[in-house]
């Protein structure tokens, strides 16, 4: 896939002392990277952009598909990112990024295309644009 970086990955935090007897560490643990946790952080990443520039409509559609795969997990559903069409989108792409040895932080959906902004081995955040095939979503 082609690569553009569009951003180096900095951030400053006070010492592991300070941070753990204010009780705030989670900078400092590993976070779940398993595909099922990614697409949902991806979903809620994408939901948060939308209440933020007051597109409530989008913010809810994306919602909306999180509450299905949550409801569809929990009703024992082997495949619950299926049961709302933007989830199955988002864990496939997600699951293409991973092959492809990139992290997602975020996605954007557009049709048939995605944008894919992530990590790829370094601090520097890269973008991929993503497209939809019969086979599922290819990297360009």
């Amino acid at each position: 896939p082609s690569r553009s970086a569009s951003a180096s990955a900095t951030a400053w935090l006070p010492g592991i002392g300070d941070l753990t007897d204010r009780g705030i560490v989670a900078d400092y643990v590993r976070h779940p990277s398993a595909l099922e946790n990614l697409t949902l952080e991806t979903l809620m990443v994408e939901a948060d952009a939308a209440l933020r520039a007051g597109n409530y409509a989008e913010a809810d559609r994306t919602l909306t598909a999180v509450n299905a795969v949550l409801d569809a997990y929990a009703a024992g559903d082997p495949a619950p990112f299926y049961a709302h069409p933007l989830a199955a989108d988002y864990f496939a792409i997600v699951e293409s990024a991973l092959a492809a040895g990139i992290m997602p932080q975020k996605i954007v959906v557009d049709g048939e295309g995605a944008t894919v902004w992530g990590w790829e081995g370094s601090a520097v955040l890269v973008e991929v644009v993503f497209e939809r095939e019969e086979e599922g979503w290819r990297g360009e």
